[in-house]
Parts: C-alpha cells; sequence; structure tokens
C-alpha cells in the first residue's frame, strides 16, 4: 500500500577512541533503489586519567612513592602530584573529598585538588605532605575516583619513615673494666675519659711524701659510632698511697689508665697519673718526697708536710685526681679512680 513506512533506530557505541566510518544497506524491492545504501559516521572520544610526579608517571595499582626519613613531629616539604586527562573526553573526578587516603592516613595530609572536571590535554594538581607521628615504617593508599572507563579507582602507594631523635648519657665511675652497644641508628658522641690518679708517697720520720700525679682528662668530640658494636671501656684505678717508714716512706704506686675500645683496639686512652715519691732519708740528710708525674703533676713534700696531690680541676668531680703525700709519720692517700663518659645522640626508626 503507498504512503505507508516504517522506522528504525542506530545506537553508536565506539569501543576506542577515534572517527567510526560505517554503510547502512537495505535490501528492498525498488526496481532501482536496492539496495538502498547510506553511510554514518561518529567520533569515538573517552577520558583517560594519568597521575605524575614530576616526569615519573605512577601507573594505578602499581605506582610507589617513598616518602624516605623524617624526623617524628616534623613534616616533609609538600609532594605536588598532577592527574592528567590523556583522553578526547572531560575527565570527571567523582568523590568528595576528591583524593582519598586509606591505611595510616593520619601520616599523611592532602591539599586537594582545585578542579573536579578536567578537559582533555589539561591536568590538576595535589599535594601530599608526611608527618610521622612515631618512630617506624608508614604505608597508605591513594585513591582517586573517576570516570576513566577502566581505572577507577585510580590508587597508588605511598610510604615514608618515621625516624625518632633519641640521646643519653653512659657513665661509668669505678674502676673496672665494661661493655657497651649502641643500638640507635647514626650515632655520634662525646667521649671523656680520666684515668686513674697516682697515689701519694708516705712519709718518713722527718719529711712528709710527695704527692700523686693526676690522671689525664682526655675529651674527643662528634666521634661516629658503629650501631650493634660492641665497645669495651676500662675505667683505670686509684692507686694506693705509700706507707710511712722510719727511715724512708714507700712511693704510692701508679694509677690506671682510662681506655675507649672497638674491635680492632684501643680507640681513645687517658694516661695514668705516677705515685709520688715518699720522704727520704733522716733529719740531718734527707728531704720530703718528690711529687708524681701527671696531669698536672703532684706537688712535693714540704718539710714534713706531704705533698698535695695532682687535681686536674675537671668539671666532672673528683675523678683522677691523685693521693696526698703522707705527712711525716704518715702513709699517703691513695689516688682517685678514673671515669668514662659517653654522652650520645642518634635516631631510632622502630
Amino acid at each position: 500500500m503507498g504512503g505507508e513506512g516504517s522506522t528504525f533506530t542506530i545506537t553508536f557505541s565506539p569501543t576506542s577512541v577515534g572517527n567510526k566510518t560505517a554503510a547502512i544497506s537495505i535490501e528492498n524491492t525498488d526496481f532501482d533503489e536496492n539496495p538502498y545504501i547510506f553511510t554514518i559516521n561518529g567520533n569515538g572520544i573517552l577520558s583517560e586519567i594519568n597521575v605524575k610526579q614530576g616526569t615519573e608517571d605512577f601507573p594505578s595499582g602499581i605506582g610507589y612513592y617513598d616518602f624516605e626519613t623524617v624526623l617524628v613531629s616534623t613534616s616533609s616539604p609538600a609532594i605536588t602530584f598532577k592527574i592528567e586527562n590523556l583522553g578526547t573526553d572531560e575527565l570527571n573526578l567523582t568523590d568528595s573529598p576528591i583524593i582519598q587516603i586509606n591505611g595510616q592516613d593520619d601520616q599523611f595530609s592532602i591539599t586537594q585538588p582545585t578542579y573536579t572536571n578536567i578537559a582533555p590535554s589539561t591536568d590538576t594538581t595535589f599535594d601530599i605532605t608526611f608527618t610521622p607521628t612515631s618512630a617506624g615504617d608508614k604505608t597508605a593508599t591513594v585513591s582517586i575516583a573517576n570516570d576513566d572507563s577502566n581505572e577507577n579507582p585510580y590508587t597508588f602507594t605511598i610510604t615514608g619513615d618515621g625516624l625518632q631523635a633519641v640521646s643519653g648519657t653512659e657513665i661509668f665511675s669505678t674502676s673496672g673494666t665494661y661493655y657497651w652497644t649502641p643500638t640507635a641508628e647514626n650515632v655520634t658522641a662525646k667521649i671523656i675519659l680520666i684515668a686513674g690518679g697516682g697515689g701519694g708517697g708516705g712519709g718518713n720520720l722527718y719529711y712528709g711524701g710527695g704527692g700523686g700525679g693526676a690522671g689525664e682528662l682526655f675529651i674527643r668530640n662528634n666521634y661516629i659510632l658503629t650501631t650493634g658494636e660492641t665497645y669495651t671501656i676500662v675505667v683505670g684505678n686509684g692507686s694506693i698511697g705509700g706507707i710511712f717508714h722510719l727511715n724512708g716512706g714507700k712511693n704510692g704506686t701508679n694509677g690506671g689508665a682510662s681506655k675507649f675500645i672497638d674491635l680492632y683496639g684501643i680507640l681513645f686512652r687517658a694516661l695514668y697519673g705516677t705515685g709520688g715519691y715518699g720522704g727520704d732519708g733522716n733529719a740531718l740528710y734527707g728531704h720530703p718526697g718528690e711529687g708524681g708525674f701527671g696531669y698536672p703533676s703532684g706537688n712535693a713534700g714540704n718539710g714534713d708536710d706531704g705533698g698535695a696531690g695532682g687535681n686536674n680541676g675537671n668539671t666532672y668531680g673528683s675523678y683522677g685526681r691523685g693521693g696526698n703525700g703522707g705527712n711525716d709519720g704518715k702513709n699517703g692517700t691513695s689516688g682517685q679512680a678514673g671515669y668514662v663518659r659517653i654522652e650520645w645522640s642518634g635516631f631510632i626508626t622502630e
């Protein structure tokens, strides 16, 4: 019957970007338009998300950024990331807030992007800052919801290592041998060694003995220690004073050296003070004892008075001072034991 018609519908669903062309053919009984043919065209467009930091791409699901080590309670520099639209259609960021962090999210902060709609061949940026609240490794996942057909959400991993500053003081103030192992990392130390003082010389019946010499005070600043290595610390003994003797007081004995030793041998040593000399001889031909050598040396006896022991005048107490010489008829006193002090600082990461 003439004058009638029928309709049909065509839908364009491109599977890739670019121009698409097809021919429509309709078989019919028209004597000069069989088949009836016409052309259809369409342009496939698609949004395509990509994330960069600097010039480096961060593929979704496997991208990884490391903030490395940052001191606890301080912040890293803000790191800027770029969201690009490499496609031919507008890219829409669909979550609120736009950038989400999952995992240890309290360790990282975000400055959100300005735009949620990104035209083709343009971009927007966001910043992430790492602020660790405790020592140790921190990990989180960045997630960006969007309308990319195969990368929604777009994710990548961020990590950082919290570094806790620590310090301490190790004191060894009794003569003997000790062992100490630093467990923190990047340890630097001020090492103070005081050797033992020499004993004072004994007096005789008429003259005093000499004072013992003081032990050396040695200081080394900013020495780098090896984490996990055991160091040997030797605190020098304070030496015994010489005893009284009628004709000649006995000499005081030498103090002991203080040492700081690693696996390969002595690193640092503080030299001991030597003992003072005893008062010598009788009233006619004798003389007071001489002071022992030290840092400083002990004083010589003076007549029937014993000489004072060497006093190194350090700020760490009486450690390493020489013993006083004995007055006539008296024993010399003992020198003071040495001292080792380690003032250290470093970091822990867990």
